[in-house]
């Protein structure tokens, strides 16, 4: 996605990485569709496109991010005292 995103764009930009996440723990990656995204996230193929356009593998990559700094948050309070 190239380009700043309104407020709003943000959001729905999120709630369909989110969305996108809960599939794939559910159905997997190999299962898991677009069409599963789109039903889920309550989203369009246009807008799935406008916000990742190399399409499933540009969202999987935003959803391991999105994942990565969910484990990072929940264990920020015992990463702060590592010694």
């Amino acid at each position: 996605m190239r380009g700043e995103l309104t407020a709003k764009g943000k959001a729905t930009r999120g709630r369909i990485v989110e969305g996108a996440a809960a599939v794939l723990r559910e159905k997997g990656v190999a299962s898991a569709t677009l069409d599963d995204v789109m039903a889920r996230t309550r989203s369009s193929k246009s807008q799935l496109f406008h916000y990742f356009p190399a399409g499933k593998d540009e969202l999987l990559v935003a959803v391991a991010r999105f994942e990565a700094e969910q484990v990072l948050e929940d264990q920020q309070p015992y990463l702060g005292r590592l010694d």
